[in-house]
C-alpha cells in the first residue's frame, strides 16, 4: 500500500495594510498581515495536522515578516 502525502508552509493574506516604509529592505512597499502554517496532508488534500508557525506583517518586496504576538496580531487584525 502507498500513501502519498504532502507537507509545508502555507501563508495566508489576512488583511492589507496598504503601502509603507519597510525597516528591512527600506523601500515603499505593500504589507500584508498574514498567517504562516505548517500543514500535512494526505493525498495532497486531506488535511491531518495544521500549527500556526508565524503570525506578522509581511513585506511583499523582501519577503520579511516582522513577527506580532498573538494579541497584537489579533488587536490590527479587527481594526
Amino acid at each position: 500500500m502507498v500513501v502519498f502525502y504532502s507537507y509545508g508552509s502555507h501563508f495566508k493574506a489576512d488583511k492589507d495594510l496598504g503601502i509603507s516604509k519597510c525597516e528591512n529592505c527600506n523601500y515603499e512597499a505593500k504589507k500584508l498581515l498574514i498567517t504562516e502554517k505548517y500543514k500535512i496532508k494526505l493525498f495532497y488534500v486531506f488535511p491531518l495536522f495544521s500549527k500556526v508557525k508565524n503570525r506578522g506583517i509581511f513585506c511583499t518586496h523582501c519577503g520579511n515578516i516582522e513577527p506580532l504576538s498573538k494579541k497584537e496580531y489579533d488587536e490590527m487584525k479587527a481594526k
